[in-house]
């Protein structure tokens, strides 16, 4: 089941070893594969231009100096979070200490208020950015900061190519865009080649997906059109209240990107009166600025957000069955939705579900499969006891991992390292300039 405890303080991470060390081979104590984990020793040898093989067996003699060694990790396809709200606040190096290695931006001010995040040096933990463009909601003033200002659809093709101007290749529609003009700003993303996700308004699925959209986010939103009250505890109730299957009614084919861990987190702080016990005192006041989180919740809007949530996994995991594309993300920093655990979260739904623990990874690596024999992707290591429970059972444990190989350096939590070797005891003193410390 997932992870209910509390908002933990972030896990700080290091960098342990640099590509300047390359080639370097690091012993592991497994693989997860497309078929599934394999519990056998196994190398990695990394190259200075981040790529890497992986050779099943022990280190033989006369190679590359073996620097770290993890008997009790596996390495896997490192992880990529699809739905991600960047912000001035947002800690990037703990997706990286979960193993977290690419985020994709569906709406924000980076390029324009806000840098793009990038790496300042090989040993920074940034995750690669996939940028989408500000949001497209409703002509006129915007209702959101992260939303692009447009008044005619004549204006639209200069919205998007600013978008790519500022390096994005995904645009999102928001709830309140004109459901006959998605499919006009479809055909003119995609001239552009930029992708088109969309938050529909309930009832404006079916609409979106015939206009050609590329994927729909958040599973709360395949709701029908209600009683004319909007908002989250609307949404909640028709969920809870959902008696057959005649809704949603989703195309196999299309990309779903259901984010369970919203609803699931947001019952979970309601229920503590949004005290988000364990969080820093700027991310709480941040949560508390959002306006579901302002004021205490009845109990029958409590009752509604968890009988919703669960009815919510429920469908995901039917539509899936039944061919629906997952992409797996979390929509942090929703309310105690956290950098790289909220992702962790989101699969130990899906997974809780009813949907195959390795389908449920698979789809959300980035690589979309297991490792390979060679490959230039960033590999997270994990323990092996974790991993065999989540292939097993569908439960993992929402705790960073055990070391990330981004960039051709290796990233360790501090909770696991030193600063100077591995929990094995391995040492190896941190080349000079190379140890960033960054938390």
């Amino acid at each position: 089941m997932p992870h209910n405890g509390s908002a933990e303080a972030p896990a700080r991470i290091h960098h342990s070893l640099c590509r300047d060390n390359a080639p370097y081979r690091i012993e592991v104590g497994g693989v997860l594969t497309a078929s599934g984990l394999v519990r056998h020793k196994h190398v990695l040898t990394v190259l200075g231009n981040r790529r890497w093989l992986l050779r099943r067996g022990a280190a033989e003699p006369g190679g590359p100096p073996v620097l770290r060694r993890f008997p009790h990790a596996a390495a896997a396809p490192a992880l990529a979070d699809a739905h991600v709200h960047l912000h001035a606040g947002m800690r990037l190096a703990d997706f990286v200490a979960y193993g977290v290695c690419q985020v994709r931006d569906l709406g924000s001010t980076a390029g324009t208020e806000l840098a793009v995040p990038v790496a300042r040096h090989c040993g920074d933990p940034v995750p690669e950015v996939v940028l989408g463009g500000p949001l497209l909601d409703r002509p006129g003033k915007p209702r959101l900061n992260i939303a692009a200002r447009w008044n005619r659809h004549d204006e639209l093709p200069a919205v998007l190519d600013a978008a790519i101007g500022r390096g994005a290749s995904w645009i999102k529609l928001y709830a309140q865009f004109p459901v006959d003009l998605i499919g006009t700003v479809v055909r003119q993303a995609h001239a552009r080649d930029l992708r088109v996700a969309v938050h529909p308004a309930p009832g404006d699925a079916p609409a979106a997906i015939r206009a050609g959209v590329d994927e729909i986010e958040h599973a709360a939103c395949l709701a029908p059109r209600g009683d004319g009250v909007g908002g989250a505890h609307a949404l909640h109730r028709r969920w809870a209240q959902r008696s057959d299957d005649s809704w949603p009614d989703v195309p196999a084919g299309v990309r779903l990107c259901p984010t369970l861990v919203v609803q699931h987190r947001l019952a979970e702080e309601a229920s503590r009166s949004w005290s988000f016990p364990g969080a820093d005192p700027g991310t709480a006041a941040f949560w508390r600025g959002m306006r579901l989180a302002s004021r205490q919740w009845t109990d029958q809007e409590l009752r509604n957000c968890r009988a919703a949530s669960a009815e919510m996994a429920s469908v995901v995991a039917r539509l899936v069955r039944q061919g629906v594309h997952l992409v797996v993300g979390s929509d942090t920093p929703n309310p105690g939705v956290l950098p790289g655990r909220g992702l962790w979260e989101e699969m130990n739904l899906l997974v809780a579900a009813g949907l195959p623990p390795l389908e449920v990874y698979l789809a959300a690596a980035v690589t979309g499969s297991g490792l390979d024999a060679a490959g230039d992707e960033p590999v997270t290591l994990l323990p092996l006891a974790s991993l065999a429970s989540f292939e097993a059972e569908g439960r993992y444990p929402v705790e960073p991992a055990v070391a990330t190989v981004l960039r051709g350096c290796l990233f360790v939590p501090d909770r696991l390292s030193n600063r100077h070797g591995d929990r094995d005891g391995n040492t190896l003193p941190a080349q000079p300039g190379t140890d960033a410390g960054v938390g």
